[in-house]
């Protein structure tokens, strides 16, 4: 049985942090596809910087798009390597990717319209409910397990499940 640093060590080696790398660098892409199609709206609508509202509605709805998620952005990225290092790596990568999918169909929704944004908004802040709720349960665990010498992941029955 491996002990509660052995355990720790190995949720933070490098190999265990490829799957969180790799949502972060796609979350990445999807910022800058996101800018890309802002500014073809502004191309396309002679809107230039630093203007950012008044001229067109689907340019408007194009740039708050982006902004709501750039203003999501740090909150993600947190959430989801708190959980990643704390709790379990593949865990936060599959909340990590729905947030993503999410953030797409709100922005593809409100580009096209306002009223569309709301189901990739909600399938978002369901992902960012989800990693705060592995984040937390990964930081109890930890100080549990680092500081009292208790490993509730044992005591429930998942360390089959959750290294």
């Amino acid at each position: 049985m491996a002990s509660n640093g052995e355990i720790l060590s190995s949720l933070l080696s490098d190999q265990a942090m490829v799957s969180p790398a790799i949502v972060s660098l796609l979350h990445a892409w999807q910022l800058t596809g996101m800018a890309k199609h802002v500014g073809s709206l502004r191309q396309k609508y002679k809107i230039s910087p630093p203007v950012t509202s008044g001229r067109d509605p689907a340019f408007d709805r194009g740039f708050r798009a982006q902004q709501n998620t750039l203003e999501f952005t740090p909150i993600f990225l947190i959430l989801l390597w708190v959980a990643a290092k704390f709790l379990n790596p593949v865990l936060a990568s599959v909340a990590g990717l729905l947030y993503i999918r999410g953030r797409w169909y709100y922005f593809d929704g409100y580009c096209a319209q306002a009223e569309k944004r709301l189901p990739g908004f909600y399938l978002a802040v369901r992902a960012i409910m989800v990693l705060f709720g592995l984040s937390v349960a990964g930081i109890i665990h930890t100080t549990l397990s680092v500081y009292f010498n208790i490993n509730v992941i044992k005591i429930v029955g998942l360390e089959n499940y959750i290294p």
